[in-house]
């Protein structure tokens, strides 16, 4: 019996000292209002490039390595966000962000860096109040 309570812990021993300890470090980065972010947040997403868009009553953020960009509605362009209240962000499976606000749907432009809107058959803004991933 003394063998094997010797061979355990001789063996315990070898793999504590054999396998290094691995501590797992983390980065995070507080945004904060001072760099534009409204107080209230409704909704967030990180997408699969690992940008988080943020969802708030007074606009889209998107926080990448470039730092916060902020989205809201501009009432002359037509690429803009239909809404300033950003409900619901879905990503689906070919990395489109979709935007649910309280006056449309639109689908974020990577290329443009802006947003197609959703419309009906006759031309009004589509509306929806919630999504599914």
């Amino acid at each position: 019996m003394k063998i094997y309570v010797s061979a355990f812990l001789y063996l315990a021993l070898l793999i504590i000292h054999v396998l290094p300890a691995r501590a797992e470090q983390y980065y995070y980065k507080q945004i904060c209002l001072e760099e534009g972010l409204p107080p209230t947040v409704n909704c967030m997403l990180r997408d699969k490039y690992g940008a988080v868009w943020i969802g708030t009553r007074k606009g889209l953020g998107h926080y990448d390595d470039n730092g916060l960009k902020m989205y809201k509605n501009d009432e002359g362009n037509l690429h803009s966000l239909p809404g300033n209240t950003v409900r619901h962000i879905v990503e689906d499976k070919q990395q489109n962000i979709w935007i649910l606000t309280n006056k449309g749907i639109v689908r974020y432009r990577r290329q443009y860096d802006d947003f197609e809107r959703i419309v009906t058959e006759d031309g009004k803004n589509g509306v929806t109040y919630s999504a599914c991933p």
